[in-house]
């Protein structure tokens, strides 16, 4: 799985070697813009509605009461269980808008998924509205199921993180988990191009799971750069799992 995920981790930087030396940066301007909007306001709404949500929590259960009637050590037992609660939700969250900007940008992805693959063929061949189409289905079905999934999973790490000392490790798993499944989104273009069937492609990154990991974990480092990252993160990561793909094996 190392050799995958240092795979995965490569592929970024020869991605941006093709973004730049093509003067394909233009994929940059629009669809990484759209994303920065969208996930500025995204993170908004998340704050405020995840502080109502967990005041609404604790005032419903009476918590709040209970605690100031025990000990210092069950309060903070709960303070690092409310902690770790509201990581898990905001994973859930990235989880959420992920599928919803995958499903919304999924022509623009297909596009350029398909001309990297005409760019690191040599090829001046045009893409088609029919390939743009079928790719474009297919990614979307793709992510639809993989959004229950996740939900299943982020439920139950939801209900483990409020356990203390087990959900103290609960976030790591759910990041981990994320870095999966978005890896797992961007692979599909390349893996169907590379005619493989849903079901051939589904085990293909359960065999080879670093690269979707690696792929998800350079995603949100990127992330983590405001604006600037933002806008660079989502067309970086379709460049390079085509890439990651591609130099990994031939398929």
């Amino acid at each position: 799985m190392l050799k995958e995920i240092i795979t995965a981790i490569q592929a970024y930087f020869k991605a941006h070697h093709l973004i730049f030396s093509k003067n394909n940066y233009k994929w940059l301007l629009l669809w990484g813009f759209l994303y920065a909007i969208l996930f500025a306001g995204g993170l908004l709404i998340f704050f405020k509605t995840s502080t109502i949500f967990t005041e609404t929590l604790i005032s419903k259960t009476n918590i709040k009461h209970w605690l100031q009637s025990n000990n210092t050590f069950l309060t903070y037992l709960f303070i690092t269980s409310m902690i770790m609660f509201n990581w898990v939700l905001l994973l859930y969250y990235f989880s959420l808008f992920k599928y919803v900007y995958l499903l919304l940008c999924s022509p623009a992805f297909s596009y350029i998924s398909l001309k990297t693959t005409a760019l690191l063929n040599h090829s001046a061949g045009k893409v088609s509205k029919e390939q743009i189409l079928a790719l474009t289905k297919r990614s979307s079905i793709t992510a639809l199921k993989n959004l229950g999934w996740q939900t299943i999973y982020s439920i139950v790490f939801l209900v483990l993180s409020l356990i203390p000392v087990i959900g103290w490790v609960i976030p790591i798993i759910a990041l981990i988990t994320e870095f999966y499944f978005f890896g797992y989104a961007t692979l599909e273009y390349k893996l169907h191009q590379n005619n493989l069937s849903s079901g051939m492609a589904q085990k293909y990154i359960q065999q080879h799971k670093g690269l979707s990991i690696g792929n998800g974990l350079v995603f949100y480092c990127i992330l983590i750069v405001p604006v600037l990252g933002w806008i660079a993160a989502p067309i970086y990561s379709i460049i390079a799992a085509n890439i990651a793909v591609k130099n990994f094996e031939k398929i």
